[in-house]
């Protein structure tokens, strides 16, 4: 998979720490691509030229021991990049900014929580965070930083198990597709792939890195401004939205502990947006502090701007269920209130809150 992606692009970049095997994968690569010298990390000389099948060349390059981007420059390193010749290039962190636009360097890692943090312009952050237990920076920050561009898909329960396979902590340079069994697919207009099999996928730019402290847990917000979104088909619903249902979405809890978004996890809360609902503090008494209703209840009971009328209130006794409550329990005016709210608190629990006002503005009936 690596060699199909490396046909594809002129530039790859191989980054990790010193013994990861950076090397040892590029030998594989110029093996593969036809090379039958010896391939060596050009440490002292900067860069190798190898030939390949058919004539073609190949330019290794390794950058750990430049101090500063000069030294690349003085080699000639932009003319190498831009000449259309596979380059390989170890240690790419060292020359930032004289990577081209167009290049590949890939990696794959989970992440419990991304959020929306502004919709126009849409921006999305995660936080990589320092290693608590030896203060190290993870490998998808360094990539990060040297990208400037990354992908974020949305993980589905058909996904999660090859999901957390994926946040396993390889060395540096080990290609967490392959690993994970998951299918890279190009982008549109950023250079990471993304992944083929994920419902959602947001191709962004990074913005912004705000360190968040030195210290081992410090997180490192990555500011992102989505430039595209891929949505799978088989998560819309008729009227071309996404349904939670069809998504069938995960959530990280903590430690072990996951949540599949579905079935019954699924509710829908009227949101106090079209209306100005009253409050709790202006429910009537005995309805605010009653023994039974939640405060869930109550507040839900709040959200509606305006009590039914008298009027309301006396018709709805002719509901069959109202009635035949009213009648069996004609005799007994405590036990009489007492299921009038529970009538009232299933008919709230069930979405029916005008119905459910007036069978609780029935029980005032029974204290004045």
């Amino acid at each position: 998979m690596l060699l199909k992606q490396a046909r594809q692009k002129s530039v790859i970049l191989f980054e990790g720490p010193m013994g990861a095997g950076k090397t040892t994968l590029i030998k594989e690569v110029c093996r593969q691509l036809g090379v039958k010298e010896n391939v060596s990390s050009p440490t002292f000389a900067l860069a190798n030229e190898y030939e390949a099948s058919e004539g073609k060349l190949i330019y290794h390059f390794d950058f750990y021991r430049i101090k500063d981007e000069r030294e690349a420059l003085n080699i000639g390193a932009l003319e190498y990049f831009d000449s259309g010749k596979m380059c390989l290039i170890e240690w790419p962190s060292m020359i930032l900014n004289l990577l081209p636009q167009h290049y590949l360097l890939v990696n794959l890692s989970p992440f419990s929580f991304f959020n929306v943090f502004s919709a126009k312009p849409p921006i999305v952050v995660f936080s990589p965070a320092r290693r608590v237990r030896d203060n190290t920076g993870k490998h998808t920050l360094d990539n990060v930083q040297i990208t400037k561009e990354v992908v974020i898909n949305i993980a589905n329960y058909a996904l999660v198990e090859q999901m957390s396979l994926a946040s396993t902590e390889y060395d540096k340079g080990v290609n967490e597709f392959i690993k994970a069994g998951l299918t890279p697919i190009d982008s549109e207009l950023v250079r990471p792939p993304r992944v083929k099999e994920a419902p959602v996928a947001f191709e962004c730019k990074v913005n912004d890195v705000i360190s968040l402290g030195p210290e081992g847990g410090a997180g490192n917000l990555v500011i992102c401004e989505v430039l595209l979104i891929h949505v799978h088909e088989n998560v819309l619903d008729e009227e071309g939205r996404i349904s939670p249902y069809k998504l069938d979405a995960v959530a990280r809890m903590g430690g072990d502990y996951y949540l599949r978004a579905n079935g019954d996890c699924i509710f829908e809360l009227p949101k106090p947006i079209r209306n100005k609902g009253m409050g709790i503090d202006q429910l009537p008494d005995f309805i605010r502090n009653s023994s039974l209703l939640t405060g869930n209840n109550l507040a839900r009971l709040g959200n509606t701007e305006a009590k039914p009328t008298l009027e309301e209130v006396e018709a709805f006794k002719t509901d069959p269920l109202v009635s035949y409550t009213l009648n069996k329990y004609n005799n007994d005016q405590e036990k009489l209130r007492v299921e009038l709210e529970v009538l009232g608190k299933k008919l709230l629990e069930e979405n029916q809150v005008q119905e459910a006002w007036k069978v609780l503005l029935l029980v005032q009936d029974l204290e004045s």
